[in-house]
């Protein structure tokens, strides 16, 4: 795409630039790149176009925007920065810039410039995502936990960071839109855009909700956690435990549970004791040390019934004739 690019340079609270003089009328073709020094380095960024009491607000990506044609009108344009982080907000000075008139005659109305909001909008979306699809790992982690110990634990820990990283997602979802209410200066265009809280609350509680489990070698430390005689490596207590949050035990004779809010729940389907079945390794030697006989299924059904089938041996039974 075809652009024109104005430089910013910011210091501090300081923006500079070479450039004093634009013309108007101009549609997605200026654009304006900002060069931060290190104190910027872990701030949300937004620039800020005035022409009067005309003022838009544009989400930096990669430091750039290009300038709404909304500002480019005959007149002085003012250009500033403002970035945060939590509670931190740092602001630059206005740089004005001169726009002259062009010789462009309009016709047909210019389709307006994107909504500021939308950029949050589609972060938080992506982020709300972000989170579903952590829990859903971490949810289907936690249902291969009722396979045997060993993978229990393993799918515990899997689980455990799937969800870190799905209440990660909904936090930063609400950091980036409590960010960007805190610092616009127009409560009447906050109040247009409801979208952003809600997908912003509706992430975290999916985070909160669906990703929330924990696990436990044996109920017996299950049982001393939650009465306060055992503490866990990483620091939870049973008053981090919500409504719903499935509770995992990699003992293999002993159910998984859910917290109600009160007490422990048992879960639906318990776990299947694999003590009894033979492993891919067992299997492999015996077939590697068996001996084999075909025999057809009237032999096989003979052997059967008179107690004579050799312990070891492995039978290949067939029906009819072998050609």
């Amino acid at each position: 795409m075809s652009s024109h690019t104005i430089e910013f340079s910011v210091n501090g609270g300081n923006i500079l630039s070479a450039t004093s003089l634009l013309t108007a009328d101009s549609v997605e073709y200026v654009k304006a790149d900002f060069t931060f020094d290190q104190s910027w380095a872990e701030l949300i960024k937004t620039a800020v176009f005035r022409v009067g009491e005309l003022v838009y607000h544009t989400p930096l990506e990669e430091n750039s925007c290009f300038i709404p044609f909304e500002v480019l009108k005959e007149g002085i344009m003012y250009v500033s920065v403002f970035g945060v982080s939590g509670n931190t907000r740092a602001t630059t000075n206005e740089f004005a810039i001169s726009v002259i008139g062009s010789g462009y005659t309009q016709l047909e109305p210019a389709v307006a410039s994107d909504d500021p909001y939308q950029y949050y909008i589609n972060k938080v979306n992506e982020l709300k995502d972000l989170a579903v699809n952590a829990s859903d790992t971490a949810n289907s982690a936690m249902d291969t936990a009722s396979k045997s110990a060993e993978q229990a634990t393993a799918a515990a820990d899997t689980a455990s960071q799937k969800a870190d990283a799905a209440l990660d997602a909904a936090n930063s979802a609400m950091a980036t839109v409590t960010n960007e209410i805190e610092n616009h200066n127009s409560a009447d265009n906050l109040l247009a855009h409801p979208t952003l809280q809600n997908i912003a609350a509706e992430a975290k509680a999916i985070a909160l909700g669906k990703a929330a489990a924990i696990c436990f070698d044996t109920k017996a430390t299950l049982d001393s956690w939650l009465i306060g005689d055992y503490t866990r490596a990483d620091g939870k207590t049973p008053a981090d435990l919500k409504i719903g949050d499935n509770i995992y035990i990699a003992q293999t004779d002993t159910p998984d549970y859910w917290w109600d809010g009160e007490a422990l729940q048992v879960l639906e389907g318990e776990k299947v004791d694999l003590t009894d079945y033979y492993t891919k390794n067992e299997i492999d030697a015996k077939i590697k040390n068996a001996t084999f006989e075909l025999i057809n299924q009237m032999e096989y059904d003979a052997l059967y019934q008179s107690g004579n089938l050799e312990s070891g041996r492995i039978y290949f039974v067939y029906e009819g004739d072998i050609i």
